[in-house]
């Protein structure tokens, strides 16, 4: 038995912060995909329903966790009650 593939799901490049990159692999400062607008963890692969949405989850949480850092190191000020 082997894997399948349901359909398509090949998003835009990333590396693993889930970075944008370029053809040449260097990251776009500043510009992050997640789910279906990044190419997915089984390469462009969509082996079955819902496959996407764990790894949209944790690529989703990191990027937001990153996101976070580099506002704070610019000195964006948060926003209250969040």
């Amino acid at each position: 038995m082997q894997m399948g593939d349901l359909g398509t799901f090949a998003g835009i490049g990333v590396n693993e912060r889930s970075e944008v990159t370029t053809e040449e692999g260097t990251a776009i400062p500043g510009l992050i995909a997640v789910g279906a607008a990044a190419v997915g963890v089984f390469g462009g692969g969509y082996p079955e329903y819902g496959s996407h949405i764990g790894p949209a989850l944790v690529f989703g949480c990191r990027a937001g966790r990153d996101i976070t850092k580099l506002a704070a190191d610019r000195g964006v000020p948060r926003m209250a009650g969040v």
